[in-house]
Parts: structure tokens; C-alpha cells; sequence
């Protein structure tokens, strides 16, 4: 594809009678295809530029060339005896390919350099251990010996000196860029690297596909056989990732790949001390976060609540894990906002509260007699003056609350 909309599609369709080779081109995504004006031999090396230019190989000594999306094509007539196997555009002002020649019955490989879209080439012949080439940037080459012991070279200053770097017996060999890529090697292991090869890991899936060649017969005479590989470029570790519990998430996400509970689709079950969702931010124990696990944690969904939290009387809640709620009495809550003086007292006794409410206030006596009763709202002075010398109690209710206080008073005539 060009880009989301235009692209192209290279079909050829091999029978006894003929060879049938077309391009169809589509400008809407690949909803609809049409012919091109194409007409010629062809191989499958193809690069396309996102203005709608293309370059494609044909027979030796023939491309073919694009520059509206793969509708028209033109050829191109290189020199003689020029078989280009494969492109690799840097860009379109700097296309490498790799070309063979045939110099009698000897034959010679190149890497071809063009600025100008094929038209013409500068080439610079390979060392005869190179057989086959992938170039991924300007500088960075990468060169395979299939012939004389199937080596991984690798030149990092356009061809000048090779180094070899993966003594393997290499069978494929696809770069996405300079760094990261695949090789296959012998008997089918894939080998992936991030870093050119320094270092590298090995699939365990072969990516490898059986096919027999049109050789076989029903005779029992020899079979020729092929091995293809797929690689998927933008999926750099689809085939090296596995996913071992068929959870549908590969162990590169899946943080428990052997329990298909535990994957980062699944719900999070809190306190069982497993990352059931692969997110260490999801919650398993603390989840008020107030520092304290479940087992010191008698609400662990109120940060107020836990051993050291202070209790807070009379409320119903447990506020420090002790499992009591501490209780005040009402005597207690009501002295600390009321004043009693003086004590013994003599005429009058002076009441004073802290709080703005309605109370009731009340002498007895030790048969429970009820001499005095009154009613003030914040402070009073008692006239004790008609009492006789003696122990009173004397009884303070706040009408609101209800709550009450009695205390014992000394009165002196």
C-alpha cells in the first residue's frame, strides 16, 4: 500500500497454457480493484513511494516504473544482462538493489545504487562470500553466504569491510531496520535480535511452513522440497511470545502466564495476594490506603478506621480496631460544660453553662423530697435561703439532650 487508500495488487497465475501476470490497482482502501495497463514479465520486488511512484524488476534487463499509483506503468531499460532480485529504498532519491549479471557463463553480484528511480545505476561488486544481501539504512548492510557455509555478515560502512557476526547456518533474513529482525537458521529455529545480532533470543515457534514442488511425481522419484517464513514486521514478537495458560494473552502482558484467571482482562479479587489484572496500581489489600492490611484493618474501607485511629465515644463505631466503642456517661458529658459554686454554699448557688441550651435545675432532699425546681438557660443564681442547714443533691437536666447531673451541695445557714 501506498498509503490507507492507494495501493496495489500483484497477481500471477501459472497453468499449462499460459502465464497470466496483471497489476490492479484500488484508490479506496481495497474496497474495488482495477487493471492496470501493465503488460510484461515481472518478479515480486516492489517498492513504492507514499507520491504514488513505484519501482518494480521484470526480466533481466527490464523494470518498470509508476508514477500514479500503479495505474500506468512504463518500462525501463537497464544495461545489459541486469537481473535485479530484490529493492531496498532509503528513499526515492536513493534506491539499493541487489543485481546479478552474466559475464559469459559466470555470474557476478552487485549492490546497485540509483538516484533517479532505476533509470540508471552505480554498481559496486560483493565479495564472492556474499551471496544474498538486506540493507536497511544507507550505511548499514547485512550480507548472507547460502552457498559456501550460509554466515550472517553484517557492513556498517556501505559494503567497504564486512564483519561476520552469526556463524549459524542462516536460511532467511529479514530487518526492519537497522537493529531489529529476524534470521532463520537451521534445522528452522527463528532467532530475533533488537540490536543488530550482538545479542539475540530463539523462538520457540518455527514459523515455517512445508510446500512441495511441482518435482514430486507419483513415481517415487525424488521430492524437491521449500521452506517459507512468515514474518509479521509490525508485530515484532508475535511469533516469540507463546501464551501457555489459552487465555488469550501472550506472556509478554500476561503476568501469570500459567493461571487463565490471571491476565489484564481479568477482574481484580481483592486480599487473595495475587495481581489477578497484570496491574500492580489495582488494589489487593489496603484499599481505604490508611497503612494497614486487612489484618489490622477492622474497616478496610474507611481511612479513619484501624489500630491506631482514635476512638470516638458514644458514636456506634469501633474507630480503633479494639472491638468496643468507648462510652461516656452523660454525668461526664454535661460537668465539663457546667459550673457549680461555691460548694459548701451559703445563700445563693451560682450555676453557669459553656452552651446555650434549656435546662432544668432542682434541690432535694435525702427522702428524695423536691424542694427547689427552676429553669434557666445559660447561667442562674440559686436562692438557697429558705433551706435549712444540711446535704442537698442537686439535680441538673439539660432539656435537649436529655442529659443529666447530680451532684451533692453543702449549705450552711
Amino acid at each position: 500500500m501506498f498509503d490507507e487508500l492507494n495501493g496495489l495488487l500483484v497477481v500471477k497465475i501459472e497453468s499449462s497454457s499460459t502465464d497470466l501476470e496483471k497489476i490492479y490497482w484500488t484508490n479506496d482502501g481495497g474496497r474495488t480493484w482495477a487493471p492496470s495497463n501493465f503488460s510484461g514479465n515481472y518478479s515480486y520486488s516492489v517498492v513504492m513511494f507514499e507520491n504514488g511512484k513505484a519501482l518494480m524488476d521484470g526480466d533481466f534487463d527490464q523494470m518498470y516504473l509508476t508514477e500514479d499509483f500503479g495505474q500506468t506503468w512504463s518500462a525501463i531499460t537497464t544495461e545489459d544482462n541486469y537481473n535485479v532480485l530484490e529493492f531496498f529504498a532509503v528513499s526515492e532519491s536513493l534506491i539499493y538493489a541487489q543485481i546479478n549479471t552474466l559475464e559469459g557463463s559466470s555470474q557476478k553480484r552487485w549492490v546497485g545504487t540509483s538516484a533517479d528511480l532505476g533509470a540508471t545505476w552505480t554498481l559496486e561488486e560483493l565479495p564472492d562470500t556474499i551471496t544474498s544481501i538486506s540493507i536497511t539504512s544507507e550505511y548499514t548492510w547485512y550480507g548472507m553466504e547460502i552457498i559456501y557455509g550460509e554466515v550472517l555478515y553484517k557492513s556498517i560502512d556501505q559494503g567497504e569491510t564486512w564483519t561476520e557476526i552469526l556463524p549459524n547456518i542462516i536460511t532467511q533474513l529479514v530487518m526492519i531496520d537497522d537493529n531489529e529482525g529476524w534470521c532463520v537458521v537451521s534445522p528452522f529455529e527463528l532467532l530475533y535480535t533488537k540490536d543488530g545480532f550482538e545479542t539475540y533470543e530463539s523462538s520457540a515457534c518455527h514459523c515455517a511452513s512445508r510446500w512441495i514442488s511441482s518435482n514430486e511425481s507419483n513415481s517415487g522419484a525424488s521430492v524437491d522440497t521449500e521452506f517459507f517464513y512468515y514474518f509479521e514486521p509490525d508485530k515484532t514478537h508475535t511469533c516469540l511470545d507463546v501464551d501457555e495458560d489459552g487465555d488469550g494473552y501472550f506472556d509478554n502482558v500476561d503476568c501469570g502466564d500459567t493461571d487463565s484467571a490471571v491476565n489484564p482482562g481479568a477482574p481484580e479479587i481483592a486480599y487473595n495476594g495475587i495481581d489477578d489484572d497484570c496491574d500492580p496500581l489495582t488494589l489487593d489489600d489496603d484499599l481505604d490506603q490508611d497503612g494497614f492490611l486487612l489484618v489490622d484493618d477492622c474497616d478496610d474501607t474507611d481511612p479513619a478506621i484501624n489500630t491506631l485511629a482514635t476512638e470516638i465515644p458514644n458514636n456506634g463505631i469501633d474507630e480503633d480496631c479494639d472491638d468496643l466503642d468507648d462510652i461516656t456517661s452523660t454525668e461526664d458529658h454535661l460537668a465539663e460544660l457546667v459550673k457549680i459554686f461555691p460548694n459548701p454554699a451559703h445563700a445563693s448557688l451560682n450555676i453557669t453553662t459553656t452552651n446555650r441550651s434549656a435546662y432544668q435545675v432542682s434541690m432535694i432532699n435525702s427522702l428524695g423530697n423536691k424542694l427547689i425546681e427552676q429553669y434557666f438557660d445559660q447561667t442562674i443564681n440559686l436562692d438557697l435561703s429558705q433551706l435549712k442547714s444540711g446535704v442537698f443533691f442537686l439535680e441538673l437536666i439539660d432539656l435537649e439532650t436529655g442529659f443529666r447531673l447530680v451532684e451533692p451541695i453543702i449549705h450552711t445557714k
